[in-house]
């Protein structure tokens, strides 16, 4: 599932689905849909807030260092 409209709706999956996902992009991928949508609905607050979970999962730590792991958009 990935055609979520809301945060709290992408939430609920992510408290249950959380592990399945390999890597952290996978997740910032949902976010960047869920941001898509949101921009298309003229809801440009949730959308920036949605991009902030974007760059946040688009990041890992290793052996104590930030390294980024997925390319960023520009749509904000």
């Amino acid at each position: 599932m990935d055609n979520f409209t809301d945060f709290i709706s992408l939430y609920e999956h992510l408290e249950k689905e959380a592990l399945n996902y390999r890597w952290t992009f996978q997740i910032g991928d949902l976010f960047q849909k869920l941001r898509d949508f949101l921009h298309e609905q003229n809801q440009e607050e949730n959308s920036q807030i949605a991009q902030w979970e974007v760059d946040f999962f688009n990041f890992r730590t290793t052996e104590g260092n930030m390294i980024h792991s997925y390319g960023f958009s520009d749509m904000m």
